[in-house]
């Protein structure tokens, strides 16, 4: 069995829940607070860099069998927030592939704690990620095609 992870981290935390209110055009602008989510100007980096991630990423995953019996292939983007702390938290998958697919790229990616977080004016923040995971078969892992009676 052979699992060809590709790996491809998008994207940094865009999403606000405004606690205050807009200030007005008049008054000054006060500074965000900590449990917003800010666009890091550094981004997160997993220890070892790219080439790290994808050999864990790789050495972890596990083919599910019914996915490889049914010949399920494909990609799983799972999301996921990298804390400020290094952490991974809230991972998802937004469409899935299937759900013993994504639930084996999810559990994989709760695995990669240990990040250097993303930075937004020299301060660690916390920023959403992507990281698409593909499953492939090898031409002798497919499942067989059985012939009909003639």
């Amino acid at each position: 069995m052979r699992v060809l992870p590709t790996l491809l981290l998008l994207g940094t935390g865009l999403l606000a829940q405004a606690q205050d209110p807009l200030p007005t055009p008049s008054a000054a602008p006060r500074p965000l607070p900590d449990s917003l989510l800010r666009m890091a100007q550094v981004d997160p980096e997993y220890p070892g860099g790219m080439a790290a991630l994808q050999a864990f990423v790789r050495d972890h995953i596990q083919y599910p069998e019914d996915a490889k019996e049914a010949g399920i292939t494909g990609r799983v983007n799972v999301y996921f927030f990298v804390e400020a702390s290094g952490d991974v938290d809230s991972v998802w998958v937004p469409r899935s592939l299937d759900r013993d697919l994504d639930q084996e790229a999810m559990r994989v990616v709760q695995l990669l704690d240990g990040w250097s977080p993303g930075r937004a004016n020299d301060r660690p923040v916390r920023t959403l990620r992507v990281l698409p995971v593909m499953f492939h078969l090898e031409a002798e892992e497919a499942p067989k095609k059985k012939r009909g009676a003639r």
